[in-house]
């Protein structure tokens, strides 16, 4: 569930939770630096050899082993509320999509964040995966003024590179498509992959994810023309070779651009086939 290939992704998910376990363990005892401490942290969410997330089954069980090493500590405990955070963020995360129960964690984070007073830029990122969830369970127009919301704020208090901006930019452009706001999200989503792409590099996550929703965007346009349609196969070709690359074939993000890629070039072929095809291109 990473992107190594052969038998170097094969390995005890308790033995990954017993490693991320002991580095942490290690930087608290010898009171390392935010940096060292977040690149400790990761090992709870990243592969060490790849460097890539984990996600599905594997990363629901890392998380759930994460929340049992920390839960019995105070609530102003770093660690206990982003174990918190960790469950919930991979409740949501493809292909698992327990959307309500995720919605219900991270209510709690956001319940223990505000009574300890947490910084409000991890406020903010706490209220967008509670919109995004909400959105996903078909609350579109509520959770469209959430993400506006909670972007102008982040992007006020933030560089407008700063990943945590980029990663409410995927929220809100997601959101505006399925609004059908077609020209504001092929502006805006434009404009934000360009960001991603000089700040996190074309290969990153949140920068796929950006260029997923452009070609999107281009596609799902009433009006677009065959042209837009070409920009947007080129825009996922793309995107579907660096994901098989950097993130692994059996990426959840490599698949989906793949099927979209797909769809695409159907349409393509045959314009006849758009209107049945266009479910699956969300």
């Amino acid at each position: 569930m990473c992107s190594c290939r052969g038998t170097s992704g094969f390995v005890h998910v308790s033995c990954l939770a017993e490693q991320a376990k002991i580095l942490v363990a290690e930087g608290e005892e010898n009171n390392v630096d935010s940096k060292a401490k977040d690149e400790r942290w990761a090992r709870w969410r990243h592969c060490r050899l790849c460097g890539q997330g984990y996600h599905g089954p594997v990363l629901l069980a890392l998380a759930w082993a994460c929340w049992k090493t920390y839960l019995g500590r105070p609530e102003t405990n770093f660690e206990r509320g982003a174990a918190l955070n960790a469950v919930g963020i991979a409740l949501m995360n493809y292909p698992v999509n327990r959307w309500e129960e995720a919605i219900e964690v991270f209510k709690s984070v956001l319940d223990v964040s505000q009574r300890i007073g947490v910084h409000e830029v991890n406020l903010l990122a706490t209220e967008n995966n509670i919109a995004e969830c909400y959105a996903a369970l078909g609350s579109s127009v509520e959770s469209l003024q959430r993400f506006r919301s909670m972007h102008a704020r982040l992007e006020s208090m933030n560089e407008p590179s700063d990943e945590r901006v980029l990663t409410s930019a995927v929220s809100l452009g997601d959101s505006l498509l399925d609004n059908g706001l077609f020209a504001e999200a092929k502006s805006f989503l434009r404009e934000n992959c360009s960001k991603a792409t000089r700040a996190l590099g074309p290969n990153a996550h949140t920068t796929l994810r950006l260029r997923r929703i452009y070609a999107l965007a281009l596609v799902r346009d009433p009006n677009a023309t065959r042209a837009a349609l070409v920009g947007a196969s080129t825009v996922l070709e793309d995107a579907a070779t660096r994901a098989r690359r950097f993130l692994g074939p059996r990426n959840p993000m490599a698949a989906v651009i793949m099927e979209n890629l797909e769809d695409v070039r159907a349409i393509l072929a045959n314009p006849t086939t758009r209107r049945r095809r266009d479910t699956r291109l969300e």
